[in-house]
This record gives structure tokens, sequence and C-alpha cells, in this order.
């Protein structure tokens, strides 16, 4: 039997229903993409904390904002933009391989109850121009892969991984049944890549989440976005270092895709 690791504990700090919701994951990754996009949903929306997640696998850190410390794994949720219903998760935790598991057990246990489907925007080292800011994906189920494909968003081509916390987070949601998918922009992969999350917006999250997004901010304000952004890319290199892995470089990245 395979061993599960213990599931990240959710610490509730207001109700929070998952039932109907769209549950989306933002985590630090290439581009810090998925981290800038969703984080764009719960400000547009103006989703409300609802919790955080914690556990003795994640890294022993403090994070803050605008000199006040902040729950690095945070939990958001509300009514969005013409009635959606949204759940966030947004992590200023760039997470080590052990940490995986644990992420992953506790967003499907705490998470999914009753949710319609995870989505989680994820950054892959683009090969050519064209494929810059380049949306694919990756479902689990036929319903969201014709949502998918009616919006013109195409299956990830060829066959790969998704690794790293996503990876996780999508196969603990296949063994529990949970529809999930894998959104996939191309992107700078070594600085953040505002560009490359309103694309993921427009044209992967506003299909799947049935809202529409204003990025005109998003684009107008990349450069500070970026700046804003440097140091969880920082982070990101800091925490290879210390547990011994390095990200391959672009060329080196198929056919799988990293977070």
């Amino acid at each position: 039997m395979t061993h599960r690791p213990e599931p990240a504990a959710f610490e509730a700090s207001r109700d929070l229903d998952t039932a109907g919701s769209t549950v989306l994951v933002g985590l630090p990754g290439l581009g810090l993409a998925g981290v800038i996009a969703v984080e764009h949903v719960a400000d547009e929306f103006g989703l409300a904390e609802r919790g955080h997640f914690d556990s003795e696998r994640f890294p022993h850190v403090a994070t803050y904002a605008e000199g006040r410390v902040r729950e690095s794994v945070r939990v958001y949720a509300g009514e969005g933009g013409e009635g959606a219903n949204v759940t966030a998760l947004l992590s200023d935790l760039v997470f080590p391989p052990r940490s995986f598991g644990a992420l992953a057990e506790g967003v499907v246990e705490h998470l999914t109850d009753g949710c319609d489907q995870v989505v989680i925007p994820i950054g892959a080292p683009y090969e050519s121009v064209e494929d810059h800011a380049a949306v694919t994906a990756v479902a689990t189920t036929d319903s969201l892969e014709r949502t998918l494909r009616d919006a013109g968003v195409p299956p990830a081509p060829g066959v790969g991984t998704i690794g790293g916390p996503t990876g996780a987070i999508v196969d603990a949601c296949v063994r529990e049944g949970v529809p999930a998918v894998a959104l996939v922009v191309g992107v700078e992969p070594y600085r953040p890549d505002p560009a490359a999350a309103s694309a993921l917006l427009r044209e992967g999250l506003e299909p799947v989440v049935d809202a529409t997004f204003d990025t005109s901010d998003l684009e107008a304000s990349a450069d500070a976005l970026a700046a804003g952004m440097a140091e969880m890319a920082r982070q990101m290199q800091r925490v290879d270092a210390q547990e011994g892995f390095q990200r391959p470089p672009p060329e080196d990245d198929e056919p799988s895709m990293f977070q």
C-alpha cells in the first residue's frame, strides 16, 4: 500500500463552503505566472481570506507584505464577478519536494468538498517566440476537455509529466475523483512574467470560471509587478540550493513540465 503523507492542516478564520466552487491554486513556479494570475482573480473579485494551511513539512519561514507578517499559504473565497463562485489558494512559499504530498492531500481534503473543479495555472519554458504566452491544458475529465476545446484552448501536445506540487495536486485529484485541469502557459522562466499571467486569465481562466477579467492594469503595471515578485523568484533559487536539486534549463525540459 502506498504511504500517503499527513495532509496539511487547514486552520479556518471564517466559515468556508466550497460547494459549487471553482478552486484556483496559485503556487510559485516558472515565471510566477500562476501566482500572478490567481492573485489577480482574488483582487478583482474581492475575495476574503478564510484561513490558511500549515504543515511540519512546509518551510519554517515568516512571510510578509507591506511590512506586516501574514500566513504563507492562504485561502480566499467569496462570490466573484458575474456570480462566479471561487475559492483561491495563494502561496508565498516555494515548496520543497518533501512538502508536495502534504500540500496535495491538504488541498483535496479541505478544499474540494462539493467543488466543481480544481484549476492550477502554471508556467513552462517556451521554445520559440510564438509559444510565449500560449496557453494549453491538461484536463482530467471529458467535460473539462470539451469546455477548454470550445474556448479554443488546445490540449498540451505530446506526452509528458507534470512535476512539483502541481503534479502532486493533480494526481491526488485524479485519485479522489475531483475534476481538475492544469493550465500551462509559455513563460520567461527565470523572471516574473505578467504577460503570460495575463494570457492565462484571458484564454484559460475566463472559460473555466465563466467570468471576464480586466487585465489592463496587470499589463500596464508589468514592470512594477515583476519587480515586486523578484524576491519570490530569489526564494525559489534558495530552496533549490537547500534541497540539492536544480531546475532544468529550457532546452532540457521536453517532454516534462516543471513547476
